[in-house]
C-alpha cells in the first residue's frame, strides 16, 4: 500500500487529504463528541502527515512531466 501511496498522482494524494477533513467535518455536524482541541489537533495532524508523503513522493507522482535537464 504504501508503494501504491508514494506513486499515485498528487491530485489523489490531496483529495485524500480532502476527505479525511470533510469526514472530521461530517463528524462534528453530528454530534461526535471532541473538543475543539481534539479536532483542531486531528486536523492539522492529518493535514501535516499527508503534506509530508505529497513532499516526500511528488517526484514519483505517476503523472509527473519530467524537469527539463539543467542548463550549465
Amino acid at each position: 500500500m504504501l508503494t501504491k501511496l508514494g506513486t499515485m498522482t498528487n491530485a489523489t494524494k490531496a483529495s485524500i487529504i480532502a476527505t479525511v477533513n470533510a469526514t472530521f467535518g461530517l463528524l462534528v455536524a453530528f454530534n461526535v463528541a471532541l473538543t475543539e482541541g481534539q479536532q483542531g489537533a486531528i486536523i492539522t495532524f492529518v493535514n501535516a502527515a499527508l503534506g509530508l508523503v505529497i513532499a516526500m513522493t511528488f517526484t514519483n507522482s505517476a503523472k509527473r512531466v519530467p524537469d527539463p535537464p539543467a542548463q550549465g
